[in-house]
């Protein structure tokens, strides 16, 4: 059974893990329901502390959690991973030494296949 990580979607650098220990390994959560209420419990805590200094609670969708965390299985983690639409196509990008690299077959597993290749080779 696959294990989630929480990942930071970053609009200049992808995918992005948002947890690591002190060693520098990722967090992980045996659940995808386990992530999601841990994502929970960030959103609240940020919340809460934006009330106690003044501001206004920040409004996000608890069925999606917030568009920028994401709770995410394991193998299917690349970081710097992105999506972009296009009117007529979505394409899957990682960026590799400063370089974006985009191909258009978002979502399959040729694409993933490719990224995954490229970031061997980064090394």
């Amino acid at each position: 059974m696959d294990k989630y990580i929480i990942v930071i979607n970053t609009l200049c650098e992808g995918w992005q893990a948002s947890e690591r220990d002190e060693t520098g390994s990722l967090i992980t959560y045996a659940t995808e329901a386990e992530a999601r209420a841990e994502i929970q419990d960030c959103l609240e805590e940020l919340n809460n502390n934006r009330i106690e200094s003044g501001e206004e609670p920040y409004a996000y969708e608890e069925e999606n959690c917030d568009g920028e965390l994401m709770a995410v299985p394991l193998s299917e983690f690349v970081p710097g991973r992105k999506s972009i639409f296009y009117p007529q196509e979505v394409k899957e990008c990682v960026t590799v030494n400063g370089v974006a690299h985009c191909y258009t077959m978002a979502g399959s597993e040729q694409a993933m296949t490719k990224i995954r290749q490229l970031l061997s080779e980064e090394g």
